[in-house]
């Protein structure tokens, strides 16, 4: 179903969006500079980009899919807890990029999901 597909990328704009208008709060707070603060909220999308291509390694050692949004689901709650404990710039990119890498498992799998149920005709 869409809603069962569609709500890791809702997800990734909410976390996102956690984060951006938080920005000038976390610079100020922790004395960033504006090209820290940057950094910051530009860190998800290295991990996105790592998460995709882990995706497939993960698929091919037979991990199922449930594992996978288990694993991805872990990966963007528990830094938040860290994150939580000691709000640095490092652990603060550093949890962005382990968002990023669970968000984009969850993306993938749940899209796969999608495909698999889909009928082929509607796609062309």
């Amino acid at each position: 179903n869409i809603v069962t597909a569609a709500w890791p990328q809702v997800y990734y704009n909410v976390a996102l969006g956690a984060v951006v208008p938080l920005a000038p709060f976390y610079g100020k707070e922790l004395g960033l500079t504006a090209l820290q603060t940057a950094t910051l909220v530009a860190a998800i999308q290295p991990g996105f980009i790592l998460g995709y291509g882990s995706f497939a390694m993960l698929s091919d050692w037979g991990f199922s899919t449930r594992t996978i949004n288990l694993m991805g689901a872990s990966l963007c709650t528990f830094p938040a807890i860290i994150v939580a404990a000691s709000p640095t710039f490092l652990s603060l990119v550093l949890f962005q990029v382990l968002q990023g890498i669970g968000l984009a498992w969850m993306m993938s799998s749940m899209q796969g999901a999608l495909f698999r149920v889909t009928d082929p005709a509607i796609f062309g």
